[in-house]
């Protein structure tokens, strides 16, 4: 059976690595979105490069970065609070309807979303309860365009995974909290999710 293989799909992959102990996938090799660094470097801490496959850092120039008013970091975690419920509702039944995050959702994002058939888990999985954000850590803003790029604290510990015949898959041990790149268009009159990737094997937040 080939894996749905959209932004949103890997991301309730990644979900299943995070809260049960079964390894469907190798979270470090996919993107979910297209970042403005190619993976697995990130950008972090004001111009130091991390390499996630060997712990490794080096100071790069960030330009063209201005700090974002509080209203605009405002409006970003609102944005993306709004489209994480919809979605985690979505993994909850374990599907999605593209009706229902288009309105939220802008660039490579939408466009994967269109390209698959909705099925978030491969075998019936699905999840309850809902991500929380915790904390918001703003890495790029770009006032001319509206573009921002964060890194958001995620918090599920109150969600949990089950299989199609509803027993309880989550792993007591799963990490409670996990980091997310997280891109938002269009600020500050008309903001949308254009970027979304899990990052479960760092912990950060």
């Amino acid at each position: 059976m080939n894996l749905p293989k959209t932004a949103l799909c890997v991301a309730a992959l990644l979900s299943i690595a995070l809260l049960s102990s079964c390894s469907l996938i190798s979270p470090g090799s996919v993107v979910a979105h297209a970042p403005s660094t190619p993976a697995p470097l990130k950008t972090r801490g004001g111009g130091t490069i991390v390499n996630l496959d060997t712990g490794e850092s080096r100071k790069i120039p960030i330009t063209a970065v201005e700090e974002p008013s509080t209203e605009i970091v405002d409006s970003a975690r609102g944005t993306f609070e709004h489209w994480l419920g919809i979605y985690s509702a979505a993994m909850n039944r374990g599907t999605y309807e593209v009706s229902e995050l288009e309105p939220y959702t802008a660039g490579d994002l939408l466009a994967s979303m269109k390209a698959d058939d909705g099925l978030l888990f491969p075998n019936g999985e699905h999840t309850t309860g809902a991500s929380r954000v915790v904390g918001i850590d703003v890495e790029v803003w770009d006032p001319e365009t509206g573009f921002l790029r964060a890194f958001v604290c995620e918090d599920q510990s109150d969600v949990r995974l089950l299989d199609a015949q509803g027993n309880d898959l989550t792993n007591p041990g799963r990490p409670v909290r996990f980091e997310s790149d997280v891109i938002i268009t269009g600020l500050p009159d008309a903001p949308k999710v254009a970027g979304y990737q899990r990052y479960p094997e760092l912990d950060m937040c």
